[in-house]
């Protein structure tokens, strides 16, 4: 009988898997350490029409996942590993601010994403999603404070595609592709609002360049483009392993530009002297 649970969890997880693409980023020891890739950047993100400051942070992290509950293990659960990205923002508004967070884990052993949680809360309230990649269903269920909105669900057309803000470790894990290449991704769907399931075909294109004037860098770097519908974002990464995203620009001139990275146990640094660490 344990055998046959065995098997059944092995075969379960493979067809929860599908394609596998993320060759050796997830599986060097680097993550091994249990430290925690950190990251902040400045940013100009616009609310009501208005490009702001803003803060945002990055971070990736090896993490147990217990397969039957769908979250992180306890001490001596059974588990696998996956990578955890958590994806933060900071958008001041007026006398409000928005404070919005992406959560998502990926099978460390394929890069297959399995998990997915959003919230954001602002002076009005708060808007939880939550998207899970088992028993081969593609929804994601909505807790939002507005009218109309209250509890419904996304339901995505295709099983193979990418949440529009996993992109940042999406195009990651595969820098080292030789050839040029297509995804399906989502709308942005870090709002108070509910979003939307449609799915868009994106090119993506890669070249390495010499450095970037903004970051004051001369190192050599990846420059991602990915060109969705008529829109079409620039993503830059250190050529250097692991790969550090160091700038964002967005189609409606939204930009992340890193600020501080740092390889971490961020989860000790929570005393008062820590607040300007970053």
């Amino acid at each position: 009988m344990r055998i046959l649970k065995q098997l059944i969890f092995v075969v379960v997880l493979l067809l929860i898997s599908g394609e596998v693409f993320c060759e050796d980023f997830f599986k060097n020891e680097y993550w091994d350490s249990g430290k925690a890739d950190f990251q902040t950047f400045d940013a100009r993100l616009t609310k009501y029409n208005i490009n702001r400051r803003a803060k945002v942070t990055i971070l990736l992290v090896k993490e147990p996942f217990n397969f039957k509950k769908y979250v992180k293990a306890l001490k001596g659960e059974k588990s696998f590993d996956v990578i955890k990205m958590n994806y933060i923002r900071k958008i001041p508004a007026g006398v409000y601010e928005y404070n919005q967070m992406f959560s998502a884990y990926f099978n460390r052993s394929n890069g297959k994403l399995l998990k997915v949680l959003i919230s954001s809360q602002d002076g009005c309230g708060t808007t939880f999603k939550k998207y899970q990649n088992r028993d081969l269903k593609n929804e994601m269920l909505i807790h939002s404070y507005f009218d109309g909105e209250g509890e419904v669900k996304l339901t995505f057309s295709k099983n193979n595609f990418v949440f529009y803000e996993t992109l940042p470790v999406v195009l990651r894990f595969r820098l080292n592709e030789q050839e040029n290449y297509t995804l399906n991704i989502t709308e942005p769907l870090m709002t108070n609002k509910k979003g939307s399931e449609k799915l868009i075909k994106a090119e993506v294109k890669v070249r390495k360049i010499n450095g970037l004037k903004e970051i004051k860098s001369k190192e050599k770097l990846y420059e991602v483009a990915i060109n969705y519908g008529e829109k079409i974002d620039y993503f830059y990464f250190e050529s250097k392993f692991p790969h550090r995203l160091v700038k964002w620009t967005k189609s409606n001139s939204d930009t992340l530009t890193i600020r501080k990275s740092d390889f971490l146990y961020y989860w000790n640094y929570t005393k008062p002297e820590h607040n300007s660490y970053f």
